[in-house]
């Protein structure tokens, strides 16, 4: 698996979950889960630990709003 795989990979499980009533920050926080564990079990070096985490979080353009919102649990 390619690290783009993972990621059309959690688009389509993002996609999968947008339903009403459903909270924003649950569906990036899904995505951004599904990255991370996917990702996980790839590029492990033994004898070099790389701190590693999601570089841009999974974001949701919500109705008209163009742009890339990701908030916070506390949103």
């Amino acid at each position: 698996m390619l690290p783009f795989d993972s990621c059309a990979e959690a688009l389509q499980l993002v996609l999968s979950q947008c339903k009403p009533n459903v909270k924003i920050v649950d569906l990036c926080e899904k995505g951004d889960s599904y990255i991370r564990e996917q990702t996980g079990s790839m590029y492990k070096n033994a004898k070099k630990k790389i701190e590693r985490g999601v570089a841009f979080p999974t974001c949701l353009s919500v109705n008209n709003t163009v742009g890339h919102f990701s908030p916070l649990a506390s949103d």
